[in-house]
Protein backbone atom coordinates (compact mmCIF):
# COMPACT_ATOMS: atom_id res chain seq x y z
CA UNK A 1 0.00 0.00 0.00
CA UNK A 2 2.67 2.61 0.95
CA UNK A 3 4.19 1.61 -2.91
CA UNK A 4 1.04 2.09 -4.13
CA UNK A 5 0.69 5.66 -2.28
CA UNK A 6 4.20 6.95 -2.88
CA UNK A 7 5.25 5.41 -6.31
CA UNK A 8 2.06 5.49 -8.00
CA UNK A 9 1.88 3.53 -11.69
CA UNK A 10 2.57 6.52 -14.33
CA UNK A 11 0.14 6.47 -17.44
CA UNK A 12 1.97 4.20 -19.98
CA UNK A 13 1.25 4.40 -23.34
CA UNK A 14 1.54 0.59 -24.36
CA UNK A 15 0.39 -1.99 -22.50
CA UNK A 16 3.41 -3.59 -22.59
CA UNK A 17 5.82 -1.14 -20.74
CA UNK A 18 3.64 -1.00 -18.14
CA UNK A 19 3.67 -4.85 -17.77
CA UNK A 20 7.58 -4.12 -18.01
CA UNK A 21 7.44 -1.12 -15.11
CA UNK A 22 5.40 -3.85 -12.84
CA UNK A 23 6.87 -6.89 -13.21
CA UNK A 24 10.85 -5.08 -12.34
CA UNK A 25 8.73 -3.39 -9.46
CA UNK A 26 7.80 -7.40 -8.02
CA UNK A 27 11.42 -7.66 -8.44
CA UNK A 28 12.35 -4.54 -6.06
CA UNK A 29 9.15 -5.80 -3.95
CA UNK A 30 10.91 -9.41 -3.59
CA UNK A 31 14.23 -7.30 -2.97
CA UNK A 32 12.82 -5.66 0.12
CA UNK A 33 11.40 -8.37 1.75
CA UNK A 34 14.93 -10.71 1.31
CA UNK A 35 15.91 -7.93 4.25
CA UNK A 36 13.61 -10.01 6.62
CA UNK A 37 13.49 -13.55 5.20
CA UNK A 38 15.80 -16.10 6.01
CA UNK A 39 18.74 -17.48 3.83
CA UNK A 40 19.39 -13.59 2.21
CA UNK A 41 21.15 -11.32 4.36
CA UNK A 42 22.76 -13.19 7.28
CA UNK A 43 25.02 -10.98 8.67
CA UNK A 44 25.46 -6.78 8.60
CA UNK A 45 27.88 -7.52 5.79
CA UNK A 46 25.73 -9.30 3.43
CA UNK A 47 22.67 -6.74 4.00
CA UNK A 48 24.69 -3.65 3.39
CA UNK A 49 25.83 -5.41 0.01
CA UNK A 50 22.29 -6.10 -0.63
CA UNK A 51 21.51 -2.26 0.39
CA UNK A 52 24.10 -0.83 -2.08
CA UNK A 53 23.21 -3.12 -4.92
CA UNK A 54 19.32 -2.22 -4.73
CA UNK A 55 19.93 1.47 -4.85
CA UNK A 56 22.27 1.27 -7.83
CA UNK A 57 19.65 -1.00 -9.45
CA UNK A 58 17.23 1.61 -8.63
CA UNK A 59 19.22 4.24 -9.76
CA UNK A 60 20.97 2.50 -12.82
CA UNK A 61 19.80 2.35 -16.76
CA UNK A 62 17.58 -0.64 -16.64
CA UNK A 63 15.45 0.67 -14.31
CA UNK A 64 14.88 3.64 -16.49
CA UNK A 65 14.30 1.16 -19.48
CA UNK A 66 11.78 -0.58 -17.12
CA UNK A 67 10.08 2.82 -16.86
CA UNK A 68 10.01 4.12 -19.89
CA UNK A 69 12.64 6.68 -19.78
CA UNK A 70 10.28 8.30 -16.77
CA UNK A 71 12.76 9.84 -14.42
CA UNK A 72 10.64 11.01 -12.00
CA UNK A 73 8.57 7.50 -11.97
CA UNK A 74 12.19 6.21 -10.88
CA UNK A 75 13.29 9.27 -8.06
CA UNK A 76 9.39 8.56 -6.23
CA UNK A 77 10.78 5.01 -6.03
CA UNK A 78 14.35 5.90 -4.80
CA UNK A 79 12.66 8.36 -2.55
CA UNK A 80 10.36 5.99 -0.94
CA UNK A 81 12.85 2.96 -0.31
CA UNK A 82 14.81 5.99 1.10
CA UNK A 83 12.57 7.75 3.62
CA UNK A 84 9.56 4.49 4.36
CA UNK A 85 12.01 1.23 4.42
CA UNK A 86 15.94 2.62 5.01
CA UNK A 87 15.01 4.34 8.55
CA UNK A 88 13.01 1.37 9.83
CA UNK A 89 15.45 -1.23 9.63
CA UNK A 90 15.77 -2.07 13.41
CA UNK A 91 11.89 -3.70 12.94
CA UNK A 92 12.59 -5.55 10.02
CA UNK A 93 16.24 -7.09 9.53
CA UNK A 94 16.42 -10.45 9.89
CA UNK A 95 20.13 -10.88 10.73
CA UNK A 96 18.94 -8.94 14.01
CA UNK A 97 16.30 -11.73 14.95
CA UNK A 98 17.98 -14.60 13.62
CA UNK A 99 18.96 -15.95 17.24
CA UNK A 100 15.72 -14.73 18.74
CA UNK A 101 12.51 -17.58 19.20
CA UNK A 102 10.39 -15.87 16.60
CA UNK A 103 9.28 -18.97 14.18
CA UNK A 104 10.76 -17.63 11.22
CA UNK A 105 7.57 -14.85 11.27
CA UNK A 106 9.14 -12.08 8.77
CA UNK A 107 7.28 -8.27 9.52
CA UNK A 108 3.81 -7.73 10.02
CA UNK A 109 2.40 -10.40 8.03
CA UNK A 110 0.63 -12.37 10.77
CA UNK A 111 -1.41 -9.04 11.79
CA UNK A 112 -1.94 -7.63 8.05
CA UNK A 113 -3.39 -11.23 7.81
CA UNK A 114 -4.76 -11.16 11.47
CA UNK A 115 -7.09 -7.68 10.47
CA UNK A 116 -7.94 -8.67 6.76
CA UNK A 117 -9.53 -12.03 8.66
CA UNK A 118 -11.50 -9.67 11.20
CA UNK A 119 -12.79 -7.43 8.62
CA UNK A 120 -14.30 -10.65 6.13
CA UNK A 121 -14.66 -13.81 8.04
CA UNK A 122 -18.16 -14.50 9.02
CA UNK A 123 -18.42 -12.43 11.81
CA UNK A 124 -16.32 -9.78 10.59
CA UNK A 125 -16.30 -6.07 12.63
CA UNK A 126 -17.33 -3.06 10.12
CA UNK A 127 -16.45 0.19 11.08
CA UNK A 128 -19.99 1.09 11.41
CA UNK A 129 -20.37 -1.22 14.55
CA UNK A 130 -21.25 0.21 17.79
CA UNK A 131 -18.86 -0.49 20.21
CA UNK A 132 -19.82 -3.43 22.43
CA UNK A 133 -21.23 -4.85 18.96
CA UNK A 134 -17.32 -4.90 17.81
CA UNK A 135 -16.58 -6.21 21.01
CA UNK A 136 -19.05 -9.31 20.62
CA UNK A 137 -18.05 -9.85 16.89
CA UNK A 138 -14.41 -9.82 18.15
CA UNK A 139 -15.04 -12.33 21.25
CA UNK A 140 -16.70 -14.54 18.19
CA UNK A 141 -13.55 -14.42 16.14
CA UNK A 142 -11.53 -15.78 18.99
CA UNK A 143 -14.13 -18.66 19.75
CA UNK A 144 -14.05 -19.65 16.47
CA UNK A 145 -10.23 -20.03 16.16
CA UNK A 146 -9.80 -21.44 19.79
CA UNK A 147 -12.47 -24.28 18.35
CA UNK A 148 -10.48 -24.92 14.97
CA UNK A 149 -7.40 -24.76 16.97
CA UNK A 150 -8.76 -27.12 19.59
CA UNK A 151 -9.72 -29.27 16.49
CA UNK A 152 -6.32 -29.38 14.90
CA UNK A 153 -4.42 -30.62 18.14
CA UNK A 154 -7.28 -33.01 18.94
CA UNK A 155 -6.81 -35.00 16.00
CA UNK A 156 -3.17 -35.59 16.18
CA UNK A 157 -3.86 -36.13 19.56
CA UNK A 158 -5.57 -38.80 18.77
CA UNK A 159 -4.49 -40.37 15.47
CA UNK A 160 -0.61 -40.46 16.25
CA UNK A 161 0.11 -42.84 13.69
CA UNK A 162 2.18 -40.87 11.23
CA UNK A 163 3.56 -44.00 9.59
CA UNK A 164 2.26 -43.52 5.76
CA UNK A 165 3.96 -40.60 5.60
CA UNK A 166 6.98 -40.13 8.16
CA UNK A 167 8.92 -42.56 9.85
CA UNK A 168 11.29 -40.50 12.00
CA UNK A 169 11.87 -40.99 15.68
CA UNK A 170 9.45 -37.98 16.53
CA UNK A 171 6.72 -39.03 14.33
CA UNK A 172 4.09 -39.97 16.63
CA UNK A 173 4.76 -37.00 19.33
CA UNK A 174 4.76 -33.92 17.13
CA UNK A 175 2.22 -32.38 15.82
CA UNK A 176 1.59 -32.95 12.01
CA UNK A 177 2.98 -29.71 11.04
CA UNK A 178 5.84 -29.82 13.43
CA UNK A 179 6.41 -33.20 11.75
CA UNK A 180 6.65 -31.62 8.04
CA UNK A 181 9.38 -29.24 9.06
CA UNK A 182 11.42 -32.05 10.53
CA UNK A 183 11.06 -34.18 7.55
CA UNK A 184 11.90 -31.16 5.42
CA UNK A 185 15.56 -30.56 7.06
CA UNK A 186 16.00 -34.88 6.59
CA UNK A 187 14.99 -34.33 2.86
CA UNK A 188 17.29 -31.39 2.71
CA UNK A 189 20.31 -32.64 3.92
CA UNK A 190 21.15 -35.01 0.56
CA UNK A 191 22.12 -31.28 -0.79
CA UNK A 192 24.94 -30.39 1.59
CA UNK A 193 28.63 -31.88 1.97
CA UNK A 194 30.27 -32.15 5.03
CA UNK A 195 34.08 -31.87 6.18
CA UNK A 196 35.64 -32.49 9.88
CA UNK A 197 37.61 -29.46 11.37
CA UNK A 198 37.46 -30.99 14.85
CA UNK A 199 36.99 -33.75 17.56
CA UNK A 200 33.20 -32.27 17.30
CA UNK A 201 32.86 -29.52 14.56
CA UNK A 202 32.39 -29.44 10.89
CA UNK A 203 32.07 -27.12 7.96
CA UNK A 204 28.66 -27.59 5.62
CA UNK A 205 28.48 -26.13 2.22
CA UNK A 206 25.62 -26.45 0.07
CA UNK A 207 26.37 -28.47 -3.54
CA UNK A 208 22.44 -28.25 -4.54
CA UNK A 209 21.28 -26.36 -7.74
CA UNK A 210 22.15 -22.95 -8.00
CA UNK A 211 25.91 -23.80 -5.68
CA UNK A 212 28.99 -22.34 -7.20
CA UNK A 213 31.24 -25.12 -7.71
CA UNK A 214 34.45 -23.02 -7.26
CA UNK A 215 32.95 -21.92 -3.68
CA UNK A 216 32.30 -25.89 -3.06
CA UNK A 217 35.87 -27.45 -4.29
CA UNK A 218 37.42 -24.69 -2.02
CA UNK A 219 36.19 -26.85 0.86
CA UNK A 220 35.34 -29.80 -0.65
CA UNK A 221 38.17 -31.56 -2.18
CA UNK A 222 37.45 -33.90 -5.31
CA UNK A 223 34.03 -32.23 -5.61
CA UNK A 224 33.03 -31.40 -9.41
CA UNK A 225 32.18 -33.82 -11.76
CA UNK A 226 28.42 -33.96 -10.58
CA UNK A 227 24.82 -33.33 -11.82
CA UNK A 228 24.61 -29.72 -10.37
CA UNK A 229 27.95 -28.76 -11.94
CA UNK A 230 26.59 -28.18 -15.35
CA UNK A 231 23.93 -26.47 -14.31
CA UNK A 232 25.41 -23.93 -11.99
CA UNK A 233 28.32 -23.69 -14.61
CA UNK A 234 26.31 -21.33 -16.96
CA UNK A 235 26.65 -18.63 -13.35
CA UNK A 236 30.13 -19.19 -12.30
CA UNK A 237 31.44 -18.28 -15.82
CA UNK A 238 29.15 -15.45 -16.22
CA UNK A 239 31.91 -13.14 -16.89
CA UNK A 240 32.37 -14.26 -19.98
CA UNK A 241 28.98 -14.12 -21.40
CA UNK A 242 28.31 -10.70 -21.15
CA UNK A 243 29.81 -7.50 -22.77
CA UNK A 244 31.20 -4.60 -20.79
CA UNK A 245 27.79 -2.60 -22.48
CA UNK A 246 25.63 -5.01 -20.37
CA UNK A 247 23.75 -3.69 -17.98
CA UNK A 248 24.49 -6.23 -14.59
CA UNK A 249 20.60 -5.48 -13.59
CA UNK A 250 19.37 -6.70 -16.52
CA UNK A 251 19.28 -10.68 -16.18
CA UNK A 252 19.13 -10.35 -12.36
CA UNK A 253 17.73 -9.20 -9.22
CA UNK A 254 18.98 -9.87 -5.30
CA UNK A 255 22.08 -10.86 -4.84
CA UNK A 256 22.59 -14.32 -3.21
CA UNK A 257 25.52 -15.37 -1.31
CA UNK A 258 27.60 -18.77 -1.01
CA UNK A 259 27.82 -19.76 2.68
CA UNK A 260 29.64 -21.90 4.90
CA UNK A 261 27.88 -23.52 7.94
CA UNK A 262 29.78 -24.47 11.32
CA UNK A 263 28.08 -27.30 13.17
CA UNK A 264 29.40 -28.67 16.87
CA UNK A 265 27.47 -32.12 17.04
CA UNK A 266 27.59 -32.99 20.48
CA UNK A 267 25.39 -35.29 22.84
CA UNK A 268 24.65 -32.17 25.14
CA UNK A 269 23.57 -29.23 23.21
CA UNK A 270 24.29 -29.42 19.65
CA UNK A 271 24.39 -25.75 17.76
CA UNK A 272 24.94 -23.87 13.77
CA UNK A 273 25.59 -20.94 12.94
CA UNK A 274 22.48 -20.70 10.74
CA UNK A 275 20.95 -20.69 14.52
CA UNK A 276 17.53 -22.26 13.32
CA UNK A 277 16.78 -24.12 16.40
CA UNK A 278 17.32 -21.05 18.11
CA UNK A 279 14.61 -19.53 16.06
CA UNK A 280 12.22 -22.41 14.98
CA UNK A 281 12.74 -24.55 18.04
CA UNK A 282 14.24 -27.45 15.41
CA UNK A 283 16.91 -29.08 14.14
CA UNK A 284 18.31 -27.93 10.73
CA UNK A 285 19.40 -30.24 8.05
CA UNK A 286 23.25 -28.84 8.35
CA UNK A 287 23.32 -30.82 11.37
CA UNK A 288 21.56 -33.81 9.85
CA UNK A 289 24.22 -33.68 6.99
CA UNK A 290 26.87 -33.95 9.86
CA UNK A 291 24.65 -36.96 11.58
CA UNK A 292 24.48 -38.91 8.16
CA UNK A 293 28.36 -38.46 7.65
CA UNK A 294 29.15 -39.70 11.03
CA UNK A 295 26.76 -42.24 10.93
CA UNK A 296 27.98 -43.18 6.94
CA UNK A 297 31.78 -43.38 8.52
CA UNK A 298 30.64 -45.82 11.15
CA UNK A 299 28.98 -48.09 8.45
CA UNK A 300 24.80 -47.44 10.07
CA UNK A 301 22.48 -45.27 8.99
CA UNK A 302 21.04 -42.86 10.98
CA UNK A 303 17.69 -42.94 11.96
CA UNK A 304 16.99 -39.48 12.88
CA UNK A 305 17.07 -36.98 16.53
CA UNK A 306 15.11 -38.36 19.31
CA UNK A 307 12.31 -36.21 20.76
CA UNK A 308 14.65 -34.56 23.42
CA UNK A 309 16.30 -32.54 20.08
CA UNK A 310 12.75 -30.85 19.59
CA UNK A 311 11.83 -27.75 21.40
CA UNK A 312 8.66 -28.61 23.76
CA UNK A 313 6.56 -26.34 22.18
CA UNK A 314 6.16 -29.16 18.89
CA UNK A 315 5.19 -31.56 20.98
CA UNK A 316 1.15 -33.07 20.90
CA UNK A 317 0.77 -33.56 24.29
CA UNK A 318 2.15 -30.24 25.87
CA UNK A 319 -0.52 -28.58 23.22
CA UNK A 320 -2.88 -30.66 24.31
CA UNK A 321 -2.88 -30.00 28.12
CA UNK A 322 -0.74 -27.03 28.08
CA UNK A 323 -3.45 -24.59 27.40
CA UNK A 324 -6.47 -26.59 29.04
CA UNK A 325 -8.05 -26.62 31.83
CA UNK A 326 -7.73 -29.92 34.18
CA UNK A 327 -10.50 -32.37 34.81
CA UNK A 328 -8.54 -33.64 37.74
CA UNK A 329 -5.71 -33.62 40.09
CA UNK A 330 -3.90 -35.68 37.86
CA UNK A 331 -4.29 -33.35 34.22
CA UNK A 332 -3.17 -30.39 36.63
CA UNK A 333 -0.15 -31.96 37.94
CA UNK A 334 1.04 -32.94 34.31
CA UNK A 335 -0.09 -29.27 33.05
CA UNK A 336 2.73 -27.64 35.80
CA UNK A 337 5.07 -30.00 34.32
CA UNK A 338 4.45 -28.88 30.67
CA UNK A 339 4.84 -25.83 31.81
CA UNK A 340 7.75 -26.11 33.87
CA UNK A 341 9.55 -28.14 30.80
CA UNK A 342 8.48 -24.83 28.32
CA UNK A 343 10.40 -22.32 31.12
CA UNK A 344 13.51 -25.15 30.89
CA UNK A 345 13.31 -25.99 27.57
CA UNK A 346 16.20 -27.92 25.39
CA UNK A 347 18.85 -25.91 23.85
CA UNK A 348 19.98 -28.07 20.79
CA UNK A 349 19.76 -31.08 19.39
CA UNK A 350 21.58 -33.89 20.71
CA UNK A 351 23.52 -36.17 19.03
CA UNK A 352 24.63 -39.21 21.29
CA UNK A 353 26.75 -41.50 18.49
CA UNK A 354 30.38 -41.15 19.45
CA UNK A 355 32.01 -39.72 15.89
CA UNK A 356 34.89 -42.14 14.59
CA UNK A 357 38.84 -41.58 14.26
CA UNK A 358 38.46 -42.74 11.09
CA UNK A 359 37.12 -39.65 10.24
CA UNK A 360 40.21 -37.25 9.43
CA UNK A 361 40.46 -33.85 10.74
CA UNK A 362 41.09 -31.11 8.47
CA UNK A 363 42.49 -28.20 8.68
CA UNK A 364 39.43 -24.82 9.09
CA UNK A 365 39.24 -22.69 6.04
CA UNK A 366 38.28 -19.24 6.82
CA UNK A 367 34.86 -17.82 5.16
CA UNK A 368 35.68 -15.21 2.91
CA UNK A 369 34.10 -12.01 3.15
CA UNK A 370 30.57 -11.41 1.79
CA UNK A 371 31.85 -8.95 -1.53
CA UNK A 372 33.43 -12.53 -2.81
CA UNK A 373 30.94 -15.07 -2.13
CA UNK A 374 28.07 -13.14 -4.40
CA UNK A 375 27.53 -16.21 -6.91
CA UNK A 376 24.10 -14.73 -9.70
CA UNK A 377 26.53 -11.47 -10.39
CA UNK A 378 29.56 -11.64 -12.43
CA UNK A 379 32.99 -11.21 -10.05
CA UNK A 380 34.49 -8.03 -12.40
CA UNK A 381 31.20 -6.17 -12.59
CA UNK A 382 31.22 -6.58 -8.65
CA UNK A 383 34.66 -5.17 -8.14
CA UNK A 384 34.25 -2.23 -10.24
CA UNK A 385 30.92 -1.60 -8.60
CA UNK A 386 32.16 -1.63 -4.97
CA UNK A 387 35.52 -0.10 -5.58
CA UNK A 388 35.11 2.64 -2.99
CA UNK A 389 32.66 0.33 -0.89
CA UNK A 390 33.53 0.63 2.98
CA UNK A 391 31.20 -1.89 4.27
CA UNK A 392 29.00 1.00 5.70
CA UNK A 393 26.52 1.76 3.04
CA UNK A 394 25.05 5.67 3.40
CA UNK A 395 21.83 5.56 1.04
CA UNK A 396 21.38 9.17 1.50
CA UNK A 397 24.63 9.62 -0.43
CA UNK A 398 23.70 7.74 -3.91
CA UNK A 399 23.83 8.88 -7.25
CA UNK A 400 20.32 9.55 -8.43
CA UNK A 401 18.53 10.80 -11.96
CA UNK A 402 18.33 14.66 -11.31
CA UNK A 403 21.66 14.77 -13.16
CA UNK A 404 21.75 13.74 -16.79
CA UNK A 405 25.25 12.31 -15.98
CA UNK A 406 28.01 11.32 -13.33
CA UNK A 407 30.10 13.68 -14.56
CA UNK A 408 28.24 16.63 -13.43
CA UNK A 409 27.30 15.37 -10.09
CA UNK A 410 30.97 15.33 -9.23
CA UNK A 411 31.18 19.21 -11.11
CA UNK A 412 28.41 20.49 -8.40
CA UNK A 413 29.87 18.45 -5.06
CA UNK A 414 33.27 20.02 -6.54
CA UNK A 415 31.76 23.06 -6.57
CA UNK A 416 29.93 23.10 -3.21
CA UNK A 417 33.84 22.04 -1.77
CA UNK A 418 35.19 24.92 -3.51
CA UNK A 419 32.27 27.26 -2.30
CA UNK A 420 33.35 25.80 1.24
CA UNK A 421 36.75 26.33 1.25
CA UNK A 422 36.27 30.20 -0.13
CA UNK A 423 33.92 30.89 3.06
CA UNK A 424 36.75 29.32 5.70
CA UNK A 425 39.27 31.68 3.62
CA UNK A 426 36.79 34.65 4.04
CA UNK A 427 36.13 33.93 7.56
CA UNK A 428 39.53 33.77 8.46
CA UNK A 429 40.36 37.02 6.73
CA UNK A 430 38.27 39.00 9.12
CA UNK A 431 37.75 41.84 7.16
CA UNK A 432 34.44 43.32 6.00
CA UNK A 433 33.82 41.26 2.60
CA UNK A 434 32.43 38.39 4.26
CA UNK A 435 30.08 40.33 6.83
CA UNK A 436 29.06 42.77 3.40
CA UNK A 437 28.38 39.12 1.90
CA UNK A 438 25.99 37.76 4.97
CA UNK A 439 23.94 41.01 5.40
CA UNK A 440 23.26 41.26 1.21
CA UNK A 441 22.19 37.27 1.58
CA UNK A 442 20.33 38.14 4.43
CA UNK A 443 18.21 40.98 2.62
CA UNK A 444 17.74 38.83 -0.28
CA UNK A 445 16.56 35.80 2.04
CA UNK A 446 14.71 38.35 4.74
CA UNK A 447 10.52 38.39 4.25
CA UNK A 448 10.11 41.66 6.72
CA UNK A 449 8.43 43.99 4.98
CA UNK A 450 10.75 46.77 6.31
CA UNK A 451 13.53 45.15 3.91
CA UNK A 452 11.58 44.42 1.37
CA UNK A 453 11.17 47.22 -1.66
CA UNK A 454 8.11 48.49 -2.10
CA UNK A 455 7.55 48.30 -5.66
CA UNK A 456 8.19 44.80 -5.85
CA UNK A 457 5.77 43.98 -2.63
CA UNK A 458 2.52 42.24 -3.86
CA UNK A 459 0.12 40.61 -1.90
CA UNK A 460 1.90 37.46 -1.76
CA UNK A 461 4.91 39.18 0.06
CA UNK A 462 2.23 41.11 2.47
CA UNK A 463 0.35 37.84 3.68
CA UNK A 464 3.60 35.88 3.74
CA UNK A 465 5.41 38.56 5.86
CA UNK A 466 2.20 39.63 8.16
CA UNK A 467 0.93 36.12 8.52
CA UNK A 468 3.40 34.28 10.75
CA UNK A 469 3.61 37.62 13.07
CA UNK A 470 -0.36 37.53 13.08
CA UNK A 471 -0.11 33.93 14.49
CA UNK A 472 3.06 34.94 16.96
CA UNK A 473 0.51 37.62 17.94
CA UNK A 474 -2.34 35.42 18.99
CA UNK A 475 -0.13 32.92 20.48
CA UNK A 476 1.68 35.40 22.65
CA UNK A 477 -2.28 36.26 23.75
CA UNK A 478 -2.88 32.99 24.90
CA UNK A 479 -0.44 32.63 26.87
CA UNK A 480 -0.86 35.78 28.28
CA UNK A 481 -4.63 35.40 28.89
CA UNK A 482 -5.34 39.37 29.07
CA UNK A 483 -8.53 40.61 27.79
CA UNK A 484 -7.46 44.39 28.23
CA UNK A 485 -4.52 44.06 25.53
CA UNK A 486 -6.81 41.83 23.18
CA UNK A 487 -8.76 44.78 23.36
CA UNK A 488 -6.19 47.03 22.51
CA UNK A 489 -4.85 44.69 19.53
CA UNK A 490 -8.79 44.12 17.99
CA UNK A 491 -8.89 48.30 18.23
CA UNK A 492 -5.27 48.63 16.44
CA UNK A 493 -6.46 46.22 13.35
CA UNK A 494 -9.69 47.78 13.33
CA UNK A 495 -8.14 51.00 13.06
CA UNK A 496 -5.61 49.89 10.08
CA UNK A 497 -8.39 47.90 8.45
CA UNK A 498 -10.42 51.45 8.16
CA UNK A 499 -7.57 53.33 7.24
CA UNK A 500 -6.46 50.69 4.18
CA UNK A 501 -10.37 51.08 3.17
CA UNK A 502 -9.86 54.74 3.20
CA UNK A 503 -7.22 54.63 1.30
CA UNK A 504 -8.61 52.53 -1.54
CA UNK A 505 -11.90 54.14 -1.75
CA UNK A 506 -9.92 57.61 -2.34
CA UNK A 507 -7.67 55.73 -4.68
CA UNK A 508 -10.99 54.56 -6.47
CA UNK A 509 -13.05 58.12 -6.16
CA UNK A 510 -9.81 59.77 -8.14
CA UNK A 511 -8.89 57.29 -11.13
CA UNK A 512 -12.98 56.74 -11.67
CA UNK A 513 -14.03 53.13 -13.09
CA UNK A 514 -11.96 53.76 -16.90
CA UNK A 515 -14.79 55.73 -18.49
CA UNK A 516 -14.30 59.12 -16.52
CA UNK A 517 -16.96 58.44 -14.02
CA UNK A 518 -16.35 57.20 -9.79
CA UNK A 519 -17.16 54.08 -8.96
CA UNK A 520 -20.21 53.91 -6.58
CA UNK A 521 -19.36 53.97 -2.89
CA UNK A 522 -18.40 50.97 -1.24
CA UNK A 523 -21.36 49.88 0.95
CA UNK A 524 -18.80 49.39 4.36
CA UNK A 525 -18.80 53.13 3.90
CA UNK A 526 -22.62 54.36 3.11
CA UNK A 527 -24.66 56.05 5.65
CA UNK A 528 -26.31 53.73 8.73
CA UNK A 529 -24.21 50.72 7.97
CA UNK A 530 -21.84 49.10 10.08
CA UNK A 531 -19.07 46.68 9.46
CA UNK A 532 -20.13 43.66 11.23
CA UNK A 533 -16.75 42.74 12.85
CA UNK A 534 -16.77 40.11 15.52
CA UNK A 535 -14.42 40.68 18.62
CA UNK A 536 -12.15 38.39 19.53
CA UNK A 537 -12.91 38.34 23.19
CA UNK A 538 -16.40 38.63 23.00
CA UNK A 539 -17.39 35.61 24.72
CA UNK A 540 -14.98 33.84 27.06
CA UNK A 541 -13.81 29.99 25.15
CA UNK A 542 -13.52 27.24 28.27
CA UNK A 543 -12.55 24.83 25.57
CA UNK A 544 -9.21 23.51 24.13
CA UNK A 545 -6.74 25.54 21.93
CA UNK A 546 -6.86 25.82 18.33
CA UNK A 547 -7.43 22.90 16.57
CA UNK A 548 -5.53 21.80 13.18
CA UNK A 549 -7.72 19.87 10.65
CA UNK A 550 -5.77 17.14 9.05
CA UNK A 551 -5.27 16.60 5.43
CA UNK A 552 -8.67 14.86 4.59
CA UNK A 553 -10.68 17.91 6.38
CA UNK A 554 -11.57 15.59 9.60
CA UNK A 555 -11.48 16.79 12.99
Amino acid sequence: MGWNRHVCTANFKSKKKKDAWMSFTKCIHAWLYSFSRPGYCLSAEEYEISKHLLISCLTSEHALKMAGGNKILVSKAVDFVRKYVFPYEQYYLFHLRQKIFHLDVMCSSPHEGLHNGMKTCAAAVNGCMKLDTAAAAMSAQDDTKVSELDLKVGHDFSNRDKSSWSTSPTAPFLLSYAEGLVLYSYKKAKWYKVRRIGPTTFQVVFVGKGCDPAFVQRYINGWGDCVNFAESDQDADIDSSESDNDDIFEKRCMPLFSRVYTVDLNGTCSTCDCFLFLRAGYFCPHMVACANEVCRSCGTNFDGFKLDSVSIRWRTDFMYYGYSVPDSSEEEDLVKIFHHLAHKDVKGPKFEVDIPSCMPIQERIEPLPALKRIKNYPQNAILELFKNFDTKFDSLLSTTHVPSSSQQLDEALQDDILLLESIDMLRGSGGSVFEKMLDDAHAEMSTSLHEVDAAIAGASSYRASLYPLFNELTDNLKKVNDPELAREVETEFRSLIDRCQKRILEKTLTSGNGDGDPLPTSPTYQSGNKRPFVSVVGSTSDGQGRVLASRNSQW
